[in-house]
């Protein structure tokens, strides 16, 4: 089977130190074939001055660097993880365009003209008030689907990573009926749900868990992909695999993996 992650941050992200040469050589110590650079763009953050600009035309020539060194080796996909592109929909076409992004993975991490959900303290919100704020999650995840120009839908429970740390609970299928229509409308557009493992490693489940991915799955969908989420040395391809062949016991038969033409289909052994 071959290894590949499909989310991963650089230095290039503004949460991110780590080197673009180090993460490879991270990747190649642990058996992977093929990884993409997908540092953080949050458009609306980044537009409005809240977040450091992303120094694309730098990315760029590091990732060449290392495509170039690493080639025959290991192989790296000139990606952008692309946040909240529905708020400036022509502007992030544009930016997509100029800088021929190969994998465009789409995220939401904050409601329009609200902090980041990891910004928000749960701990003595109302009940009435997570339900409202995930409700409007899953809305402005739909309209990342809508916008379209993205390859895959990254970690698809974003906010309860943070309701859970600030040991607050939240049933999430309450919003099952919510999640079926946005499921129904990424296999429409050709577009993969990513099952990330960026939690996984600090004790908590993948985003989406696998109850929200049997949905998916029972509402027609078969176009997946898994990325680490990782930011930091260490955690580069973490759970990984062993979540790829959980998802082969749970019937899925192929693995979406970003190349440098878009994507293709692998099969799950």
């Amino acid at each position: 089977m071959m290894l590949c992650d499909a989310h991963a941050h650089s230095e290039f992200s503004f949460d991110s130190q780590t080197p673009i040469d180090e993460m490879c050589g991270e990747y190649i110590s642990k058996g992977f074939e093929r990884a993409v650079m997908t540092d953080h763009y949050d458009i609306d953050g980044i537009e409005d001055g809240l977040y450091d600009p992303y120094d694309a035309r730098c990315a760029r020539r590091s990732f060449e660097l290392a495509a170039e060194k690493y080639a025959g080796k290991f192989d790296l996909v000139w990606g952008i993880e692309l946040g909240q592109p529905q708020l400036r929909a022509d502007n992030a076409r544009r930016f997509i365009a100029e800088h021929g992004f190969e994998f465009v993975v789409g995220s939401i991490h904050n409601l329009d003209m609200c902090p980041d959900f990891c910004l928000l303290n749960y701990s003595h919100m109302p009940d009435e008030m997570i339900r409202r704020l995930y409700s409007g999650y899953i809305d402005a995840l739909s309209e990342v689907v809508r916008f379209g120009a993205i390859h895959t839908l990254a970690h698809a429970t974003y906010p309860m990573r943070y309701i859970h740390r600030d040991d607050r609970t939240l049933e999430v299928d309450r919003f099952y009926d919510d999640y079926r229509r946005l499921f129904r409308e990424m296999i429409d557009s050709g577009i993969a749900l990513e099952i990330n493992t960026g939690k996984v490693r600090d004790g908590y489940v993948t985003s989406p868990d696998v109850d929200l991915i049997e949905l998916y799955r029972d509402s027609g969908g078969t176009r997946v992909t898994v990325g680490s989420d990782a930011h930091r040395l260490g955690d580069y391809g973490a759970d990984v695999e062993s979540t790829v062949r959980m998802l082969g016991k749970m019937g899925f038969s192929e693995l979406v993996i970003p190349n440098r033409r878009g994507t293709e289909s692998i099969p799950i052994e």
